[in-house]
Protein backbone atom coordinates (compact mmCIF):
# COMPACT_ATOMS: atom_id res chain seq x y z
CA UNK A 1 0.00 0.00 0.00
CA UNK A 2 1.34 3.40 -0.92
CA UNK A 3 2.25 5.76 1.88
CA UNK A 4 -0.22 8.56 2.53
CA UNK A 5 -2.76 7.08 0.09
CA UNK A 6 -5.32 9.48 -1.36
CA UNK A 7 -7.49 9.13 -4.44
CA UNK A 8 -9.75 11.02 -6.82
CA UNK A 9 -11.72 10.47 -10.02
CA UNK A 10 -10.74 6.81 -10.31
CA UNK A 11 -7.02 7.60 -9.93
CA UNK A 12 -4.87 7.07 -6.87
CA UNK A 13 -2.31 9.58 -5.65
CA UNK A 14 0.52 9.86 -3.18
CA UNK A 15 0.31 12.91 -0.93
CA UNK A 16 2.66 14.80 -3.24
CA UNK A 17 0.10 14.39 -6.05
CA UNK A 18 1.91 11.77 -8.14
CA UNK A 19 -0.46 9.13 -9.61
CA UNK A 20 0.13 5.57 -8.44
CA UNK A 21 -0.69 3.07 -11.21
CA UNK A 22 -2.60 -0.22 -11.03
CA UNK A 23 -4.80 0.67 -8.06
CA UNK A 24 -8.53 0.76 -8.80
CA UNK A 25 -11.75 1.32 -6.93
CA UNK A 26 -14.34 -1.00 -8.52
CA UNK A 27 -17.95 0.17 -8.53
CA UNK A 28 -17.20 3.87 -8.17
CA UNK A 29 -20.11 6.20 -8.82
CA UNK A 30 -19.05 9.81 -9.21
CA UNK A 31 -21.30 12.67 -8.15
CA UNK A 32 -20.89 15.61 -10.53
CA UNK A 33 -17.15 14.90 -10.74
CA UNK A 34 -16.47 16.78 -7.48
CA UNK A 35 -13.27 14.99 -6.49
CA UNK A 36 -9.74 16.23 -6.00
CA UNK A 37 -6.57 14.68 -4.58
CA UNK A 38 -6.46 14.87 -0.80
CA UNK A 39 -10.01 13.77 0.05
CA UNK A 40 -9.11 10.25 1.24
CA UNK A 41 -5.90 9.96 3.24
CA UNK A 42 -4.27 6.93 4.77
CA UNK A 43 -2.02 6.92 7.82
CA UNK A 44 1.66 7.71 7.16
CA UNK A 45 2.52 4.01 6.98
CA UNK A 46 -0.47 3.11 4.81
CA UNK A 47 -3.95 1.89 5.76
CA UNK A 48 -3.28 -1.60 7.06
CA UNK A 49 -7.00 -1.93 7.80
CA UNK A 50 -7.66 -2.33 4.07
CA UNK A 51 -6.52 -5.95 4.01
CA UNK A 52 -8.42 -6.71 7.23
CA UNK A 53 -11.60 -5.34 5.69
CA UNK A 54 -11.08 -7.18 2.39
CA UNK A 55 -10.80 -10.44 4.33
CA UNK A 56 -13.96 -9.64 6.31
CA UNK A 57 -16.11 -8.67 3.33
CA UNK A 58 -15.02 -11.81 1.46
CA UNK A 59 -16.28 -13.84 4.43
CA UNK A 60 -19.80 -12.39 4.04
CA UNK A 61 -20.79 -15.37 1.89
CA UNK A 62 -20.47 -17.58 4.95
CA UNK A 63 -21.19 -15.35 7.97
CA UNK A 64 -22.75 -12.05 8.99
CA UNK A 65 -20.28 -9.17 8.54
CA UNK A 66 -21.15 -6.05 10.53
CA UNK A 67 -20.39 -2.42 9.68
CA UNK A 68 -21.04 0.11 12.48
CA UNK A 69 -21.62 3.82 11.91
CA UNK A 70 -21.23 6.33 14.76
CA UNK A 71 -22.69 9.65 13.72
CA UNK A 72 -24.89 12.68 14.33
CA UNK A 73 -27.83 14.03 12.31
CA UNK A 74 -25.82 13.83 9.07
CA UNK A 75 -24.96 10.24 9.93
CA UNK A 76 -28.66 9.68 10.52
CA UNK A 77 -29.47 10.71 6.96
CA UNK A 78 -30.98 14.12 7.60
CA UNK A 79 -32.27 15.75 5.35
CA UNK A 80 -32.40 13.33 2.44
CA UNK A 81 -35.89 12.81 1.07
CA UNK A 82 -35.83 9.44 2.87
CA UNK A 83 -33.43 9.48 5.82
CA UNK A 84 -33.30 5.70 6.09
CA UNK A 85 -32.67 4.79 2.45
CA UNK A 86 -31.27 7.93 0.78
CA UNK A 87 -29.07 9.21 3.59
CA UNK A 88 -25.48 8.13 2.99
CA UNK A 89 -25.66 5.15 5.42
CA UNK A 90 -28.62 3.75 3.47
CA UNK A 91 -26.77 4.25 0.19
CA UNK A 92 -23.70 2.50 1.61
CA UNK A 93 -25.83 -0.41 2.81
CA UNK A 94 -27.50 -0.81 -0.59
CA UNK A 95 -24.19 -0.89 -2.44
CA UNK A 96 -22.37 -3.16 0.02
CA UNK A 97 -25.23 -5.65 0.08
CA UNK A 98 -25.45 -5.66 -3.71
CA UNK A 99 -21.76 -6.53 -3.86
CA UNK A 100 -21.34 -8.91 -0.91
CA UNK A 101 -24.78 -10.13 0.16
CA UNK A 102 -27.80 -8.89 2.13
CA UNK A 103 -27.19 -9.17 5.86
CA UNK A 104 -30.53 -7.59 6.82
CA UNK A 105 -31.79 -4.12 7.63
CA UNK A 106 -29.44 -3.49 10.56
CA UNK A 107 -29.98 -1.28 13.59
CA UNK A 108 -32.69 1.41 13.52
CA UNK A 109 -33.50 3.74 16.42
CA UNK A 110 -36.22 6.26 17.23
CA UNK A 111 -34.46 9.14 15.44
CA UNK A 112 -36.47 8.17 12.37
CA UNK A 113 -39.82 8.91 14.02
CA UNK A 114 -39.29 12.61 13.32
CA UNK A 115 -41.73 13.59 10.59
CA UNK A 116 -41.19 16.08 7.78
CA UNK A 117 -38.20 16.70 5.50
CA UNK A 118 -37.62 13.01 4.85
CA UNK A 119 -38.14 11.41 8.28
CA UNK A 120 -41.03 9.28 9.51
CA UNK A 121 -39.82 5.75 8.71
CA UNK A 122 -40.41 4.91 12.39
CA UNK A 123 -43.88 5.72 13.71
CA UNK A 124 -45.24 6.32 17.21
CA UNK A 125 -48.61 6.42 18.90
CA UNK A 126 -48.72 8.17 22.27
CA UNK A 127 -46.03 10.19 24.03
CA UNK A 128 -42.38 9.15 24.22
CA UNK A 129 -39.33 11.01 25.57
CA UNK A 130 -35.72 10.72 24.38
CA UNK A 131 -33.14 9.80 27.03
CA UNK A 132 -29.38 10.33 26.72
CA UNK A 133 -26.19 8.33 27.54
CA UNK A 134 -27.95 5.30 29.02
CA UNK A 135 -25.86 2.61 27.36
CA UNK A 136 -27.03 0.33 24.59
CA UNK A 137 -26.80 0.77 20.81
CA UNK A 138 -27.67 4.02 19.06
CA UNK A 139 -25.14 6.35 20.72
CA UNK A 140 -26.70 5.67 24.12
CA UNK A 141 -30.04 7.24 23.18
CA UNK A 142 -33.11 5.40 24.46
CA UNK A 143 -36.87 6.04 24.36
CA UNK A 144 -39.08 6.03 27.44
CA UNK A 145 -42.83 6.58 27.83
CA UNK A 146 -43.38 10.21 28.80
CA UNK A 147 -45.81 8.93 31.44
CA UNK A 148 -44.92 5.45 32.76
CA UNK A 149 -47.31 2.77 31.57
CA UNK A 150 -49.10 5.09 29.13
CA UNK A 151 -49.47 2.34 26.51
CA UNK A 152 -47.51 4.31 23.90
CA UNK A 153 -46.22 2.30 20.94
CA UNK A 154 -43.31 2.67 18.52
CA UNK A 155 -43.12 0.73 15.25
CA UNK A 156 -39.90 0.07 13.33
CA UNK A 157 -39.23 -1.42 9.88
CA UNK A 158 -37.07 -4.57 9.81
CA UNK A 159 -35.85 -6.88 7.07
CA UNK A 160 -34.20 -10.27 7.32
CA UNK A 161 -34.83 -13.71 8.78
CA UNK A 162 -34.22 -12.74 12.42
CA UNK A 163 -34.85 -9.67 14.57
CA UNK A 164 -33.40 -8.11 17.72
CA UNK A 165 -34.79 -5.51 20.14
CA UNK A 166 -32.62 -3.81 22.77
CA UNK A 167 -34.12 -2.75 26.10
CA UNK A 168 -32.72 -1.45 29.35
CA UNK A 169 -33.65 -3.14 32.61
CA UNK A 170 -33.83 -1.66 36.11
CA UNK A 171 -35.54 -2.80 39.34
CA UNK A 172 -37.81 0.26 39.15
CA UNK A 173 -39.08 -0.54 35.62
CA UNK A 174 -42.22 -2.36 34.55
CA UNK A 175 -43.30 -4.46 31.57
CA UNK A 176 -43.05 -3.70 27.85
CA UNK A 177 -44.46 -5.81 25.03
CA UNK A 178 -43.27 -6.52 21.48
CA UNK A 179 -45.34 -7.36 18.42
CA UNK A 180 -44.31 -8.65 14.97
CA UNK A 181 -46.41 -7.59 11.96
CA UNK A 182 -49.49 -6.71 13.99
CA UNK A 183 -49.68 -10.14 15.65
CA UNK A 184 -50.03 -10.94 19.33
CA UNK A 185 -48.19 -8.89 21.96
CA UNK A 186 -45.46 -10.65 23.96
CA UNK A 187 -44.37 -9.46 27.41
CA UNK A 188 -40.82 -8.43 28.34
CA UNK A 189 -40.11 -7.97 32.05
CA UNK A 190 -37.80 -4.97 32.46
CA UNK A 191 -37.35 -4.96 36.27
CA UNK A 192 -34.27 -7.19 36.79
CA UNK A 193 -30.97 -5.57 37.79
CA UNK A 194 -29.74 -2.77 35.55
CA UNK A 195 -28.37 -4.10 32.26
CA UNK A 196 -28.83 -4.03 28.48
CA UNK A 197 -31.33 -6.72 27.45
CA UNK A 198 -31.52 -8.06 23.88
CA UNK A 199 -34.65 -9.95 22.89
CA UNK A 200 -34.48 -11.87 19.61
CA UNK A 201 -36.71 -13.94 17.37
CA UNK A 202 -37.10 -15.46 13.92
CA UNK A 203 -39.21 -14.22 11.01
CA UNK A 204 -39.79 -15.16 7.41
CA UNK A 205 -37.41 -13.64 4.87
CA UNK A 206 -38.40 -10.16 3.74
CA UNK A 207 -39.79 -6.89 5.12
CA UNK A 208 -41.64 -6.74 8.45
CA UNK A 209 -42.58 -4.35 11.25
CA UNK A 210 -41.70 -4.60 14.95
CA UNK A 211 -43.80 -2.72 17.50
CA UNK A 212 -42.84 -2.05 21.13
CA UNK A 213 -45.50 -1.02 23.67
CA UNK A 214 -44.87 0.67 27.03
CA UNK A 215 -47.49 -1.34 28.89
CA UNK A 216 -46.92 -0.91 32.62
CA UNK A 217 -44.46 1.18 34.59
CA UNK A 218 -41.32 2.82 33.23
CA UNK A 219 -38.76 1.36 30.85
CA UNK A 220 -36.40 2.01 27.98
CA UNK A 221 -36.10 0.77 24.40
CA UNK A 222 -33.02 1.54 22.26
CA UNK A 223 -34.10 0.24 18.88
CA UNK A 224 -34.31 -2.85 16.69
CA UNK A 225 -32.37 -4.66 13.98
CA UNK A 226 -33.10 -7.13 11.21
CA UNK A 227 -30.43 -9.65 10.21
CA UNK A 228 -29.70 -12.63 8.02
CA UNK A 229 -27.23 -15.41 8.68
CA UNK A 230 -24.83 -14.15 6.00
CA UNK A 231 -24.06 -10.95 4.10
CA UNK A 232 -23.30 -7.38 5.14
CA UNK A 233 -25.29 -5.77 7.95
CA UNK A 234 -24.94 -1.99 8.47
CA UNK A 235 -25.78 -0.89 12.01
CA UNK A 236 -26.25 2.86 12.13
CA UNK A 237 -25.83 4.22 15.66
CA UNK A 238 -26.30 7.87 14.66
CA UNK A 239 -28.56 10.36 16.40
CA UNK A 240 -29.20 14.09 16.05
CA UNK A 241 -26.98 16.28 18.20
CA UNK A 242 -24.40 13.66 19.19
CA UNK A 243 -20.86 14.91 19.94
CA UNK A 244 -17.54 13.21 19.31
CA UNK A 245 -16.74 13.92 22.96
CA UNK A 246 -19.85 11.99 24.09
CA UNK A 247 -18.34 8.74 22.84
CA UNK A 248 -16.27 8.72 26.05
CA UNK A 249 -19.19 9.61 28.33
CA UNK A 250 -19.91 7.17 31.17
CA UNK A 251 -23.37 5.66 30.78
CA UNK A 252 -25.93 5.78 33.58
CA UNK A 253 -27.44 2.77 35.33
CA UNK A 254 -24.63 0.37 34.47
CA UNK A 255 -21.40 -0.21 36.34
CA UNK A 256 -18.93 -2.68 34.78
CA UNK A 257 -15.61 -3.15 36.53
CA UNK A 258 -13.68 -1.83 33.53
CA UNK A 259 -14.44 1.87 32.83
CA UNK A 260 -13.55 1.35 29.16
CA UNK A 261 -16.62 -0.90 29.00
CA UNK A 262 -18.92 1.82 30.30
CA UNK A 263 -18.77 4.36 27.48
CA UNK A 264 -21.31 5.33 24.86
CA UNK A 265 -18.93 4.06 22.14
CA UNK A 266 -18.47 0.70 23.87
CA UNK A 267 -22.15 -0.05 24.32
CA UNK A 268 -23.00 0.98 20.76
CA UNK A 269 -20.43 -1.40 19.28
CA UNK A 270 -20.91 -4.18 21.83
CA UNK A 271 -24.69 -4.40 21.67
CA UNK A 272 -24.91 -4.86 17.90
CA UNK A 273 -21.50 -6.45 17.48
CA UNK A 274 -18.97 -7.86 17.00
CA UNK A 275 -17.87 -5.36 14.36
CA UNK A 276 -15.82 -5.73 11.18
CA UNK A 277 -15.68 -2.03 10.21
CA UNK A 278 -16.35 1.21 12.12
CA UNK A 279 -17.19 4.48 10.34
CA UNK A 280 -17.14 7.67 12.44
CA UNK A 281 -19.00 10.76 11.21
CA UNK A 282 -18.93 13.15 14.16
CA UNK A 283 -17.44 16.47 15.28
CA UNK A 284 -19.62 19.32 14.06
CA UNK A 285 -21.78 19.45 17.19
CA UNK A 286 -18.67 19.69 19.37
CA UNK A 287 -17.68 23.07 17.92
CA UNK A 288 -20.99 24.57 19.03
CA UNK A 289 -20.06 24.07 22.70
CA UNK A 290 -18.87 27.02 24.77
CA UNK A 291 -15.78 25.40 26.27
CA UNK A 292 -12.27 26.60 26.87
CA UNK A 293 -9.78 25.26 24.36
CA UNK A 294 -8.01 22.93 26.81
CA UNK A 295 -11.30 21.28 27.78
CA UNK A 296 -12.41 21.06 24.16
CA UNK A 297 -9.18 19.36 23.06
CA UNK A 298 -9.16 16.89 25.96
CA UNK A 299 -12.82 15.91 25.52
CA UNK A 300 -12.49 15.55 21.74
CA UNK A 301 -9.43 13.31 21.95
CA UNK A 302 -11.08 11.29 24.74
CA UNK A 303 -14.00 10.63 22.41
CA UNK A 304 -11.74 9.33 19.64
CA UNK A 305 -9.78 7.23 22.14
CA UNK A 306 -13.01 5.69 23.43
CA UNK A 307 -13.99 4.74 19.87
CA UNK A 308 -10.62 3.12 19.24
CA UNK A 309 -10.77 1.14 22.50
CA UNK A 310 -14.40 0.12 21.94
CA UNK A 311 -13.47 -1.10 18.47
CA UNK A 312 -10.60 -3.20 19.80
CA UNK A 313 -12.79 -4.75 22.52
CA UNK A 314 -15.69 -5.54 20.18
CA UNK A 315 -14.01 -6.64 16.94
CA UNK A 316 -14.90 -9.92 15.23
CA UNK A 317 -11.18 -10.60 14.88
CA UNK A 318 -9.97 -10.72 18.48
CA UNK A 319 -6.33 -10.33 17.43
CA UNK A 320 -6.56 -7.54 14.83
CA UNK A 321 -9.06 -4.73 15.60
CA UNK A 322 -11.62 -3.83 12.97
CA UNK A 323 -10.50 -0.97 10.71
CA UNK A 324 -11.81 2.53 11.39
CA UNK A 325 -12.73 5.27 8.92
CA UNK A 326 -12.99 8.81 10.29
CA UNK A 327 -14.98 11.22 8.13
CA UNK A 328 -14.49 14.96 8.54
CA UNK A 329 -17.84 16.41 7.50
CA UNK A 330 -18.32 19.42 5.26
CA UNK A 331 -18.94 21.99 7.98
CA UNK A 332 -20.76 24.42 5.69
CA UNK A 333 -21.58 27.49 7.77
CA UNK A 334 -21.84 25.78 11.15
CA UNK A 335 -18.50 27.04 12.45
CA UNK A 336 -19.47 30.69 12.01
CA UNK A 337 -23.12 30.64 13.12
CA UNK A 338 -22.32 32.72 16.20
CA UNK A 339 -19.08 34.33 15.08
CA UNK A 340 -15.71 33.88 16.74
CA UNK A 341 -15.02 34.25 20.46
CA UNK A 342 -12.55 32.97 23.00
CA UNK A 343 -14.86 30.08 23.94
CA UNK A 344 -16.27 29.00 20.59
CA UNK A 345 -14.21 26.38 18.88
CA UNK A 346 -14.01 26.30 15.10
CA UNK A 347 -13.81 23.52 12.55
CA UNK A 348 -10.10 24.01 11.90
CA UNK A 349 -9.39 22.81 15.45
CA UNK A 350 -11.75 19.83 15.27
CA UNK A 351 -10.61 18.90 11.77
CA UNK A 352 -6.95 18.97 12.81
CA UNK A 353 -7.61 16.70 15.78
CA UNK A 354 -9.58 14.23 13.67
CA UNK A 355 -6.80 13.96 11.11
CA UNK A 356 -4.12 13.60 13.78
CA UNK A 357 -6.24 11.09 15.70
CA UNK A 358 -6.92 9.07 12.57
CA UNK A 359 -3.19 8.84 11.80
CA UNK A 360 -2.40 7.88 15.40
CA UNK A 361 -4.92 5.01 15.49
CA UNK A 362 -4.19 3.82 11.94
CA UNK A 363 -7.58 4.91 10.63
CA UNK A 364 -8.44 6.11 7.15
CA UNK A 365 -9.33 9.81 7.02
CA UNK A 366 -11.95 11.07 4.56
CA UNK A 367 -12.15 14.84 4.21
CA UNK A 368 -15.55 15.98 2.95
CA UNK A 369 -14.61 19.58 3.74
CA UNK A 370 -11.88 19.26 1.10
CA UNK A 371 -14.42 17.64 -1.22
CA UNK A 372 -16.43 20.86 -1.00
CA UNK A 373 -13.38 23.07 -1.50
CA UNK A 374 -13.85 24.17 2.15
CA UNK A 375 -16.64 26.38 0.86
CA UNK A 376 -20.38 26.37 1.64
CA UNK A 377 -20.99 28.18 -1.65
CA UNK A 378 -19.23 25.49 -3.69
CA UNK A 379 -21.74 22.84 -2.59
CA UNK A 380 -24.58 25.36 -2.73
CA UNK A 381 -23.94 26.05 -6.41
CA UNK A 382 -24.15 22.33 -7.15
CA UNK A 383 -27.27 21.52 -5.11
CA UNK A 384 -25.52 19.45 -2.43
CA UNK A 385 -27.12 21.20 0.57
CA UNK A 386 -30.63 20.41 1.82
CA UNK A 387 -33.17 22.70 0.15
CA UNK A 388 -31.19 22.92 -3.11
CA UNK A 389 -31.86 26.13 -4.96
CA UNK A 390 -32.54 27.42 -1.48
CA UNK A 391 -30.70 29.09 0.03
CA UNK A 392 -29.45 25.72 1.23
CA UNK A 393 -29.03 24.44 4.76
CA UNK A 394 -25.99 25.50 6.79
CA UNK A 395 -24.68 21.92 7.14
CA UNK A 396 -27.19 19.18 6.24
CA UNK A 397 -26.80 17.60 2.77
CA UNK A 398 -29.39 17.08 0.07
CA UNK A 399 -29.80 13.74 -1.68
CA UNK A 400 -26.85 14.68 -3.87
CA UNK A 401 -24.82 15.70 -0.82
CA UNK A 402 -25.50 12.37 0.88
CA UNK A 403 -24.55 10.62 -2.36
CA UNK A 404 -21.24 12.51 -2.27
CA UNK A 405 -20.56 11.24 1.27
CA UNK A 406 -21.51 7.70 0.24
CA UNK A 407 -19.34 7.78 -2.86
CA UNK A 408 -16.16 8.77 -1.03
CA UNK A 409 -16.75 6.20 1.74
CA UNK A 410 -17.54 3.48 -0.80
CA UNK A 411 -14.23 4.14 -2.54
CA UNK A 412 -12.57 2.91 0.63
CA UNK A 413 -15.02 0.04 1.26
CA UNK A 414 -14.64 -1.31 -2.29
CA UNK A 415 -10.89 -0.81 -2.45
CA UNK A 416 -8.73 -3.91 -2.96
CA UNK A 417 -5.02 -3.48 -2.09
Amino acid sequence: MAEGLVHSEGKVYAEDGRPIPNLTFPGDVQVQGLFDPGIVQGPPGGWNGASTWVTARAAASGRLVRVAILGDSIGGGQFATNWLTLGFPGLIKTRLQAAFGDGGSGFVNHMYNQGGSGGGQVTTVGAWTNMDTEGGPGAGRSFKPTVPGNGATITYPVNGTAWDIWFKTDPTFGTFHWQLDGGSFNAVNLNPAASILKVSGAMSAGAHTLTVRATTGDGRVFGVAGRNATGIQVNNHSYSGVFMSQMATDTTGTAPADPYQDTVAYYSLQAAGPVDMVIVVLGINDILLDTAVATFVEDFYNGMAAIRTATELNSFNSEVPAPIIIVAQHVGKSDIVSGFSAFERDWVQAHSMMRAGAHAMGALFIDMWAHGQRSWQYWENRGLWFNPGGPGDDVHPSNLGHAAYADQIMRALLYTP
